[in-house]
């Protein structure tokens, strides 16, 4: 397992809503981009990680008009 793994697998399992070091700004699921689906039922943290992923391959796939949208648009 590489260190960027193993930071997030720690990270997933001991930051929660309990953890008051960091406050997760709520996403705005009705607001995601078409094609890009978070599963609820994580917490914040995974859910942050799961969106910067999408995105960024949605970004690095899209044409320029694409990338302008996706730029704009208002998710947290």
């Amino acid at each position: 397992m590489i260190l960027s793994e193993a930071l997030i697998k720690f990270s997933g399992l001991h930051l929660n809503s309990e953890n008051n070091w960091y406050h997760w700004r709520e996403i705005k699921h009705s607001s995601l981009p078409e094609g890009i689906k978070l599963n609820k039922s994580d917490n914040q943290y995974y859910q942050n990680i799961s969106l910067k992923k999408q995105l960024s391959k949605q970004y690095a796939e899209a044409n320029p008009e694409g990338k302008i949208i996706l730029t704009k648009n208002n998710i947290v």
